[in-house]
C-alpha cells in the first residue's frame, strides 16, 4: 500500500484545474505558503517536478499532466460514490448542484427549475441543490466539480468549460400606466428623449447594468436614475409601484405584466440578453446529462416564445 497523503493529493488536484497555486489556496481556504509547501511535499515524494513557470505563469510539466489524469479520475470515483450514498439516504435521483449567476432573477430560474424537476417521476427526481455567487467564483467552483452545471450571463471564453446551450431573452422598457408625461403610443426612444421620467435600474454589479448603459449612450440620452439594486425582484418592486421606469428582460415580469397596470412600452426589443448554460470539458455523467438537457430545453422553449412574441 502506498504511503502518500491523499490530501496532498486533492490540493495538487485543485491547484491544477484552477490553473495556479494563489486561486487554489483562496478556494480551499489555506494560505499560500500552505498549499505551495504540501505541493513541494508531494513533489519530493514522487520524485519529480509537478510544476512549471512560463513567463508569469505556472503550468502542468508531463509528469504533471499524469498525475493529474490519475487524481481526476479517482476524486470523480469519490464523487460518484457519494452521489450514490445520497441517492439511497433519499430515495431520489441523482443530486445535481446548480450555480446561478447572482444577477439572474431567482424567481425565474426557480420557477424553471421546478417545471424541469417535474418532468421525472417522483422516484428519479434529482436532488437540485442551487448556489447563487458572482459567475467568477461560480466557474471556480465547476471546474473543481463542486458545481455540476452554470447558468450565467457573462461572457465565455475558457477551455476547460464547455457551453451547454444559449439562450437569448428580449429586452424592453417597462413602466407603470399614468405615469407623467407618458402617453400608451410613445416609443421606447420618446419616452427617453421627450419625458422626464426616472428609472430603477439594476446596480452595476450586473452584467446586465453594463447593457443598459451601453444602450443609454448608443442613445446620446442620459436619464436619471432614482433607485438601483443588486436584487432584480427589488428593481421590479420599485417599477410596479411607479417608482420609474425599468429596463429588463421581459421574462422576468410575466407575473407583473398580466396586469394592466403595467407594461411594454413598445413591442419590439431594444436588445437580447444572453445567458449560457455550462458544464466542464469533462461532461456530465448520464444522469445529469438528461437534467441538463430538459433544462436547456425549458430554457430554449422560453427563449424562442418570447422572440415569437415579438
Amino acid at each position: 500500500m502506498n504511503i502518500y497523503n491523499y490530501n496532498h493529493l486533492f490540493y495538487f488536484y485543485v491547484a491544477a484545474k484552477l490553473n495556479g497555486v494563489t486561486v487554489a489556496a483562496k478556494h480551499l481556504r489555506t494560505s499560500q505558503s500552505s498549499l505551495s509547501t504540501q505541493i513541494k511535499t508531494l513533489e519530493s515524494q514522487l520524485g519529480r517536478p509537478l510544476f512549471k513557470k512560463v513567463g508569469r505563469k505556472v503550468e502542468l510539466t508531463d509528469f504533471g499532466k499524469e498525475v493529474f489524469h490519475y487524481c481526476r479520475r479517482s476524486f470523480e470515483v469519490f464523487d460518484e460514490m457519494f452521489d450514490q450514498i445520497n441517492k439511497k439516504k433519499t430515495s431520489m435521483g441523482v443530486r445535481i448542484t446548480i450555480g446561478v449567476s447572482f444577477d439572474i432573477e431567482k424567481p425565474f430560474i426557480t420557477d424553471i427549475l421546478s417545471q424541469v424537476s417535474k418532468q421525472f417521476s417522483k422516484d428519479q427526481r434529482p436532488l437540485l441543490n442551487l448556489i447563487s455567487l458572482p459567475s467568477a467564483n461560480l466557474m471556480q467552483l465547476l471546474k473543481v466539480g463542486e458545481v455540476d452545471l452554470l447558468l450565467t450571463t457573462h461572457p465565455v471564453a475558457d477551455p476547460q468549460l464547455d457551453i451547454v446551450d444559449q439562450f437569448d431573452f428580449p429586452v424592453k422598457l417597462f413602466i407603470k400606466n399614468g405615469s407623467p408625461g407618458y402617453s400608451k403610443n410613445m416609443k421606447a426612444e420618446e419616452v427617453l428623449r421627450n419625458t422626464d421620467l426616472p428609472f430603477v435600474l439594476p446596480s452595476a454589479l450586473h452584467s446586465l447594468r453594463s447593457e443598459i448603459d451601453k444602450y443609454f449612450i448608443r442613445k446620446k440620452v442620459n436619464p436619471v436614475c432614482v433607485f438601483e439594486s443588486n436584487v432584480i425582484s427589488s428593481v421590479i418592486r420599485a417599477a410596479t409601484d411607479g417608482a420609474g421606469a425599468t429596463i429588463l428582460p421581459e421574462i422576468y415580469l410575466s407575473r407583473e405584466l398580466r396586469s394592466e397596470k403595467f407594461h411594454a412600452v413598445d413591442n419590439k426589443p431594444l436588445w437580447k440578453h444572453r445567458m449560457s448554460l455550462l458544464s466542464t470539458r469533462q461532461g456530465l455523467d448520464e444522469g445529469r446529462k438528461i437534467f441538463a438537457s430538459k433544462l436547456a430545453e425549458q430554457l430554449t422553449h422560453l427563449s424562442q416564445k418570447s422572440s415569437e412574441n415579438n
